[in-house]
């Protein structure tokens, strides 16, 4: 297995997979909203994107206003 690949390991009752909510025969897996966490860090990427002034310039030129800009010209036609 590659350090890339990417392992998630979630633990269900075994009346979840074969009894009540039959998960393992539907091939169907729950996965809670993130209302019903009971973990405030459940779900939380922490992201730190170093760079320059240029490429944080860069970033919100192209990256963030103009999709905006683009999405508000469609609005207005």
């Amino acid at each position: 297995m590659s350090e890339s690949s990417t392992i998630f390991y979630r633990f269900r009752s075994t009346e979840a997979l074969l009894g009540k909510y039959d998960e393992l025969a539907r091939r169907e897996i729950y996965f809670a909203s993130p209302d019903e966490l009971n973990d405030p860090l459940e779900g939380y990427a922490d992201v730190l994107w170093h760079g320059d002034a240029i490429l944080w310039t860069s970033l919100l030129r192209h990256y963030l206003l103009c999709p905006s800009s683009k999405h508000l010209a469609q609005i207005a036609a």
